[in-house]
């Protein structure tokens, strides 16, 4: 039977990931933090010295790495992850590399990637890393484990057999709960709960854009409900929205919240599908301002158009709409990475 190992790359993976934790012994916690900037030579400086200890932490667990026949890495997206692979390749060359979806991805354009790719090969021939990442594929990955059949079939479709296998299974990546059916709850009506997503960050819009989209979507809100909840991604926290409506902001965890909010409000955020599963009406929203194709909202049930402080329905024409979480493959799975696997 393979080795098998774990390798959580970033913070923000650990709790999403325990099951995995306690069932593989072969695992490692680098606990990194992915930096962003725009000033770019504030982001060279921060991620160069970021990597440089990825390297040290890599090459000091080199015989871990060298008897692994498989790993199973947290993300296969960002700059640690970029690192982190090109040293346990350089160190294991025949190791299967298995990376799990964690969130919607799309593919990156060809002419952004071919950008990065340049600049990758410039700041790895000067200072030895590199600074950015190339997405959730990556042509080093030799598996994917994936959501659902539609993600398998983005992939396969855009980039054929560069890896070994695509793999479609929620319970292996969320864990054994993640289909499991809630009961149905007494929900208030007055109660909502927005997720706010980093729009400005990851590249969507700009900051006055994004001040704009929550001053719209929050007009909204209070305007409808008695009962806000405001709770902001754990990779980036709008100062604006901490500053001009504090009042709201739920700083626990998903879990935490309670089962009596019924509406949920965000933008294309993964987490409005857990929500829908656990008998919650949630609204995907979308904004002329946030440069993205719009089928990312496919899979969507309620989708809302925000225009002037008002949301109004959308019907997407060729909608995809289907199961997001799906189990396909799971007993394969286990049969591949496990003797003994119950998930």
């Amino acid at each position: 039977m393979d080795k098998v190992g774990l390798i959580v790359l970033e913070k923000q993976f650990k709790n999403s990931l325990e099951h995995l934790l306690l069932k593989i012994q072969n695992n490692i916690l680098l606990d990194y933090d992915n930096y962003y900037n725009k000033n770019i030579l504030l982001l060279f400086l921060r991620r160069r010295c970021i990597a440089r200890n990825l390297k040290k932490k890599i090459l000091a667990e080199w015989d871990f790495f060298l008897n692994l026949d498989k790993i199973i890495i947290s993300n296969s997206e960002g700059f640690i992850a970029q690192n982190f692979i090109y040293w346990v390749r350089h160190i294991n060359p025949d190791i299967d590399i298995i990376s799990l979806q964690h969130g919607k991805f799309r593919i990156a354009s060809s002419h952004r990637l071919a950008l990065r790719k340049i600049v990758n090969f410039l700041t790895f021939n000067i200072s030895g890393f590199y600074l950015f990442g190339l997405g959730f594929f990556n042509k080093n990955i030799d598996e994917y484990v994936v959501y659902n059949r539609r993600y398998k079939n983005l992939l396969i479709e855009n980039f054929g057999d560069h890896a070994k296998s695509y793999f479609v299974s929620s319970s292996f990546v969320k864990g054994k709960n993640a289909l499991k059916s809630y009961k149905k709850v007494n929900h208030s009506a007055n109660s909502t709960l927005f997720l706010m997503q980093p729009l400005a960050v990851i590249g969507y819009c700009n900051i006055e854009c994004q001040n704009r989209i929550i001053d719209d979507v929050m007009t909204y809100l209070i305007k409808k409900y008695k009962n806000i909840i405001i709770k902001q991604h754990p990779f980036n926290q709008s100062d604006y929205l901490i500053n001009k409506y504090g009042e709201y902001i739920f700083t626990g965890s998903l879990a935490e919240i309670s089962p009596t909010v019924k509406f949920v409000y965000s933008f294309f955020s993964e987490a409005l599908h857990e929500l829908e599963h656990e008998d919650r009406y949630c609204s995907a929203i979308m904004h002329n301002d946030i440069n993205i194709k719009s089928d990312i909202y496919l899979e969507f049930p309620n989708i809302l158009n925000l225009r002037n402080g008002k949301l109004t329905p959308v019907i997407i024409e060729n909608s995809t709409l289907g199961e997001y979480l799906e189990d396909t493959d799971l007993e394969l799975i286990n049969k591949r990475y496990f003797t003994n696997a119950d998930f």
